[in-house]
């Protein structure tokens, strides 16, 4: 049932159904198939329909209240025995929720709930979603059609997963950089584990060291602004102008920073910036990102100009940003370089960061 309509419709048109299922029946659908991992994992899968899952009771005694509930809302049955409906490009389908038991041995009665734009619906955990594609493997017809299309699902899923148990140790970058970074040549990123027993193999390349934190959000102190100063809002220019007055190596360009809006971790509120009230300057700038598909937030550029460190700025803008992080992401990392005068890695574990892992940025001479 593959048709041409953008992913962002295909939602949007999801949201509808289910608002009406909310209201008018009493049904929270389950959102499913393609496009229900999309939204787990906000990554475009190119899903073809809008596959849904409600009570079986409403697939038998309750399917006229259904059909009458669709066809209300210009969607026409095209395909009774697979509960297919269809308005326009955009095809939903139903089926049993109950099925997921026997199909993939989901707990139905543990599948979260999600509330958005006043919709509530539910969606699987990435483990679920791991169990229903790899029984969807063994299926006779997506075995033979879908097989390479299910399988790039499945190493999706395992890679998140991975992360997830041990994001400090599973990679030297945030999740969300880990498919949109290329390592160029002749870098290469080494575990601090693995690094120590070859460590002869690289004894003629290059070696910068660099630590990753983690803060699993259970307790954090509120933030607390020195005397003096107070939050100010400043445009990208000022941002990538402070960045550079702190940054020992340059820092980054105002067109380089723009970009960070293009992406899908931005958060504009995520953007902190402190200035000194007597002189008007801007002393401070800290940028954070969310990838809100696993839940991590990251810290980004932590800065404090020269003649202000050491007055507790630091610490404000680390703890600003993880309360303005609570209750959206699971967990916060960082990462920054071991051989820095400024010691980060000090302030970043008396802000609450654990679980160090070091990572090592070789060059490999050719």
């Amino acid at each position: 049932m593959r048709n041409g309509c953008d992913t962002t419709r295909k939602r949007q048109a999801f949201l509808h159904i289910a608002g009406l299922l909310n209201h008018e029946l009493g049904i929270t659908p389950l959102l499913f198939g393609s496009l229900g991992l999309e939204k787990r994992l906000h990554t475009d899968l190119n899903a073809d329909d809008i596959d849904i899952l409600i009570p079986e009771t409403y697939l038998a005694d309750g399917w006229g209240k259904l059909v009458s509930l669709m066809e209300a809302d210009g969607y026409a049955l095209f395909d009774a025995e697979e509960h297919a409906f269809r308005k326009a490009e955009i095809c939903a389908a139903y089926a049993s929720i109950e099925g997921l038991v026997p199909f993939a041995d989901v707990d139905i009665q543990q599948i979260p709930m999600i509330t958005e734009n006043g919709v509530d619906y539910y969606l699987l955990t990435l483990p679920d979603y791991l169990k229903v594609y790899e029984a969807s493997a063994k299926d006779g017809y997506r075995k033979n059609v879908k097989h390479k299309q299910d399988q790039n699902k499945i190493d999706l899923i395992k890679k998140a997963i991975t992360y997830l148990s041990d994001p400090c140790g599973a990679s030297s970058l945030p999740f969300w950089k880990t498919k949109a970074v290329r390592i160029p040549d002749p870098l290469k990123i080494i575990r601090d584990d693995e690094y120590r027993l070859n460590k002869t193999a690289y004894e003629d390349c290059s070696d910068e060291p660099y630590f990753k934190l983690i803060h699993r959000m259970r307790d954090w102190r509120e933030p607390m602004l020195p005397d003096g100063f107070r939050l100010t809002d400043i445009g990208i220019d000022d941002f990538a102008r402070h960045i550079g007055v702190c940054y020992e190596e340059g820092g980054i360009s105002e067109t380089d920073l723009q970009e960070y809006k293009n992406h899908p971790v931005y958060d504009p509120f995520l953007w902190v910036a402190v200035k000194d009230e007597l002189t008007g300057k801007t002393v401070a700038t800290g940028i954070a990102e969310l990838d809100a598909r696993i839940g991590e937030g990251v810290l980004e550029w932590i800065q404090v100009s020269p003649t202000y460190r050491g007055k507790g700025l630091g610490a404000y803008l680390v703890n600003e940003l993880l309360s303005r992080l609570k209750g959206k992401a699971d967990f916060v990392t960082v990462s920054g370089k071991i051989k820095n005068r400024t010691n980060p890695l000090k302030l970043y574990e008396n802000c609450g960061f654990s679980e160090k892992v070091i990572w090592h940025v070789v060059c490999v001479k050719p």
